[in-house]
């Protein structure tokens, strides 16, 4: 029981969010002279816990299929955080297909995408020279050198994004959130032991 404890709360914590469709459709929508009416509408009215109940199932199966030996391989676990993207883009066009978001290029998003292409950059060029037994190299992009690196890819990735988005750029969310989830898959998958990629796609 002590080794199953992650995957135990894992799956715990999938059930928690699952449940929480139970007490949207609990809301009750009483006029008994309350001062103020405790809800608004009843929770089925909403679209609130369909949501909830989705996003737990998607976590609940990413759990089952992270928590197996399987997932240590490496082609399985980057499979698990492309299917992790698909779930997670899948979800968001389901539910805010029709919603648009105006991203700036000075917003705090936009630094964060260069932030991560910066990282993924630097990431990327450290897996390819471990990868090619350049150990001097890889010394030296994991230490001053790799900062400098991926300050200066921050900084270019800035200049693009600036130019790409202008003033403000307007697209539909679910892009938002696929480009998000790819960056983010992209970084857990670049980081050291990438047999690990499915499980630090899960935490994060």
């Amino acid at each position: 029981m002590k080794r199953d404890w992650a995957r135990v709360i894992a799956v715990g914590g999938a059930l928690v969010v699952i449940q929480s469709i139970a007490w949207e459709y609990a809301r009750m929508q009483p006029d008994n002279n309350y001062l103020a009416t405790p809800w608004a509408y009843r929770g089925y009215e909403s679209i609130h816990g369909t949501v909830f109940a989705v996003i737990g199932g998607a976590l609940l199966v990413a759990v089952i299929l992270v928590a197996s030996k399987a997932s240590q391989d490496l082609r399985n676990s980057i499979a698990i955080v492309a299917a992790i993207v698909a779930a997670g883009w899948l979800i968001a066009w389901a539910f805010a297909g029709g919603e648009d978001f105006a991203l700036t290029g000075d917003s705090i998003v936009a630094f964060l995408i260069a932030a991560a292409v910066g990282f993924g950059v630097r990431l990327g060029a450290t897996r390819l020279a471990e990868w090619r037994s350049l150990e001097a190299i890889s010394t030296a992009l994991s230490g001053a050198t790799g900062a400098l690196i991926t300050i200066g890819a921050i900084f270019v990735a800035t200049l693009i994004l600036g130019i790409v988005i202008g003033d403000e750029k307007t697209m539909p969310a679910h892009i938002g959130v696929l480009l998000v989830l790819i960056i983010l898959g992209t970084l857990m998958s670049l980081m050291r032991t990438p047999s690990m990629a499915a499980n630090r796609m899960l935490m994060a």
